[in-house]
């Protein structure tokens, strides 16, 4: 059983498409941890990226 089930999730700012046909799917009980510290991150965050 899927506690959480999303698809085709879509987010733009203004002319810019950030995310475009996301799936994702969180089986109940699956632990699932959100952080900010993988490189890629910090690079998008960066102006100078």
């Amino acid at each position: 059983m899927n506690a959480i089930s999303l698809s085709q999730v879509s987010k733009s700012f203004g002319p810019v498409q950030a995310v475009r046909g996301l799936d994702l799917t969180i089986a109940a009980g699956q632990a699932v941890a959100r952080g900010s510290s993988a490189p890629c991150c910090r690079a998008a965050r960066s102006p100078t990226a």
